[in-house]
């Protein structure tokens, strides 16, 4: 079984997808970030939420083990999993969930698994009622197994089959566990679930970033170089290569109209220097690379203090259409770093990430 997902992206790029960290390689993409829902059981209705967490001592939201969990229980705040790292399956109940995919935009979920691999989320409603139809109603996304809190925000809207009268969910947690490629090398492993909803706004829509929310980065995604990236005590931390890491503003399309900006702005904190570059891609041009140059640089002041560094970018020529996809690289060529025999991990922090109207000469 593989171990590595294989997915075709929206950015035009081919690359491994780990959830929030991502190694590039020749591969194709299959899904986006992937999803996570949960029903009711007990006390409440399945089809009356939308947003579920385990508050609740031995309410399980209305989840039942399908085949490979060995355990399921909902304590200290928590939904805690014991299963086989091959294709463990949660359906949500035998209630019918009777909401419609449309008025939502997609699904967070705040896990924690030490364990490598990918996850899946299955779904089927009124009008397709088949699990493995012809519509495709899956999508998948790698696991992060470091054993910490991670949120997974995964939009659905742009999937062709998210549609109609959602009537249930196949979750399965882990599939391929890494290192684990064969029926031989089995082991139970352990996931915990702090929450899981539906969520009915748009990702990046104002082009404003800040990460005041542990575990919430906003929709931003690891694209490459990105050894971690966790949000907590109100930055963005970023533990990369020194050597072109690269961000993604995220799955969802931005739409919004280059020209009611000015530029981009960062708040960030280094001890290296070096130079960012900031790329984007439009309706009008989706290719990254393409001949007009869509990208701007500055340079990194590596002090280890904050500073605040402005990109202009309404002069640029390719600074026109609808944005779709912005690409931040928060460093390249590390200064004393010239080689990849000279490659260390470099630490960073980013208090936000905007897009500003107002005009200004630019950085610092």
């Amino acid at each position: 079984m593989r171990t590595t997902m294989m997915i075709k992206n929206v950015f035009g790029h081919a690359v491994y997808f780990a959830g929030h960290a991502c190694a590039r390689a020749e591969r194709t993409w299959t899904s986006a970030l992937f999803l996570v829902m949960a029903g009711t059981s007990g006390l409440a209705s399945v089809c009356a939420d939308d947003n579920w967490s385990f508050d609740v001592d031995g309410n399980s939201r209305g989840w039942e083990a399908a085949y490979g969990i060995h355990s399921m229980e909902a304590r200290g705040g928590t939904l805690h999993l014991k299963m086989d790292p091959f294709d463990p399956q949660l359906l949500s109940g035998k209630e019918a969930l009777n909401l419609k995919a449309e008025d939502f935009q997609g699904f967070e979920l705040r896990m924690k698994s030490a364990v490598a691999g990918r996850m899946q989320l299955y779904w089927i409603t009124v009008e397709s009622p088949e699990w493995f139809g012809p519509d495709k109603k899956m999508v998948a996304c790698n696991i992060i197994g470091d054993g910490g809190w991670h949120t997974y925000r995964i939009a659905l809207n742009g999937q062709p089959a998210w549609k109609g009268t959602l009537t249930q969910l196949r979750f399965d947690p882990i599939e391929g566990a890494a290192g684990l490629v064969t029926g031989k090398n089995q082991k139970e492993v352990e996931f915990e679930i702090k929450y899981m909803k539906l969520y009915k706004e748009t990702l990046g829509t104002l082009g404003d970033w800040t990460f005041d929310a542990d575990g919430d980065a906003k929709g931003w995604v690891a694209y490459y170089g990105i050894h971690s990236m966790d949000v907590r005590g109100g930055t963005l931390h970023l533990r990369m290569d020194p050597f072109d890491p690269q961000l993604m503003s995220g799955m969802e399309s931005l739409k919004l109209k280059a020209d009611d900006f000015q530029g981009f702005e960062v708040r960030m904190k280094a001890k290296e220097k070096g130079y960012m570059n900031l790329y984007w891609v439009t309706v009008e041009s989706p290719e990254f690379y393409g001949s007009d140059k869509k990208v701007v640089a500055c340079d990194i002041i590596g002090d280890g203090e904050w500073h605040t560094y402005r990109l202009p970018l309404n002069a640029h020529p390719a600074w026109k259409g609808t944005l779709k996809h912005l690409r931040f690289d928060p460093i390249e060529g590390a200064a004393g770093l010239v080689s990849a025999k000279d490659q260390k991990e470099v630490d960073f922090e980013i208090e936000y990430l905007k897009l500003y109207k107002d005009a200004d000469k630019g950085h610092p």
